[in-house]
C-alpha cells in the first residue's frame, strides 16, 4: 500500500513537470528549457519532492493505525508495541547487513555463495529410497557382465549391501546437507539380549566405521566410486600373464 501511494505520488509530479514541457514543444526556447528540465537541479528537486511525499505518508499511515485511547496499556498494544521493536530491529541489522555488503563484496559474494551451496545440498540430500533405488540399479548393471569381466571388488561390496539391506540392517541418518548409510549389528525388531543391551549398541567413536556411504547433492558418492570400472577384472589379466 505503501508503495502504490508513493508511486502515484511520483507519477503525479512527473506529469505536473511534463505537461509543461510538452506546451512548449516546437517553440524558440524548446531547447533552453530541454536543457533546464534535464539538469541536476530539477533532478535533485524531484527527488526532494518525492521524499517529502514519502515521509508525510508515513506520517498520515501512523496516524491512521494509532491505537484508540481504550486498548492503550492492554495486552493488545504491549502485542503491538512487540511487533513494532522486533521490526525495527530486523530493519537495523538489515540495512547494517546492506552497508557491510557494499563495503566488502568480495566477502559478501563469498558468503552468499556458501549459502547457496548450503541451501541446495539441505534441498537435495538424497533420503534412503534413493540409496535403494541407486543401489538396485548399480546390481542390475553389474548382473549384464560375465563374471570373467566382472570387478570382484564391485560385485562383493554390492553383494554385501543387498545382504544387509534384505537383513534391515541398513539405516540412514540425515545431518542436514547429507546423509550418511550405516550397518547396524541386528534388525530394528530383534528382541536378542545382544540387540537390547545399551552396553552392547554401536558406539560413537567407533560409528565412523559403520559408515557404507555418504550422499550429498542427490548422489550416494561410495556407490559411484565403486561402480568405476565395474566390468574391468584385474584377476583376468593376472591370469593370463
Amino acid at each position: 500500500m505503501l508503495c502504490r501511494s508513493a508511486a502515484k505520488l511520483w507519477q503525479l509530479g512527473l506529469r505536473h513537470n511534463f505537461s509543461s514541457f510538452s506546451k512548449l514543444k516546437g517553440s524558440k526556447n524548446y531547447d533552453q528549457y530541454k536543457f533546464n528540465f534535464i539538469s541536476s537541479k530539477n533532478v535533485i528537486g524531484l527527488k526532494e519532492r518525492f521524499q517529502d511525499n514519502i515521509l508525510r505518508l508515513k506520517v498520515y499511515i501512523e496516524e491512521k493505525m494509532r491505537l484508540p485511547e481504550k486498548l492503550k496499556g492492554g495486552r493488545v498494544e504491549k502485542w503491538a508495541g512487540f511487533w513494532k521493536s522486533l521490526s525495527e530491529d530486523y530493519k537495523t541489522v538489515a540495512f547494517e547487513t546492506w552497508i557491510e555488503s557494499k563495503a566488502k563484496p568480495i566477502k559478501t559474494v563469498l558468503v552468499l555463495s556458501a549459502l547457496g551451496i548450503l541451501v541446495y545440498a539441505i534441498q537435495t540430500n538424497p533420503d534412503e529410497q534413493s540409496f535403494r533405488n541407486s543401489l538396485i540399479l548399480c546390481r542390475n548393471e553389474l548382473s549384464l557382465v560375465s563374471d570373467s569381466i566382472r570387478n570382484p571388488k564391485s560385485d562383493s561390496h554390492m553383494q554385501y549391501l543387498l545382504n544387509c539391506y534384505n537383513q534391515g540392517l541398513l539405516h540412514r541418518a540425515s545431518c542436514g546437507p547429507f546423509s550418511v548409510i550405516w550397518v547396524d549389528n541386528y534388525h530394528p525388531d530383534c528382541s536378542l539380549y545382544d540387540a537390547r543391551c545399551s552396553y552392547l549398541k554401536p558406539r560413537y567413536l567407533t560409528f565412523y566405521e559403520r559408515i557404507v556411504d555418504v550422499g550429498i547433492f542427490g548422489k550416494w558418492w561410495n556407490l559411484r566410486k565403486m561402480m568405476i570400472d565395474y566390468d574391468v577384472n584385474p584377476e583376468e589379466w593376472n591370469k593370463q600373464y
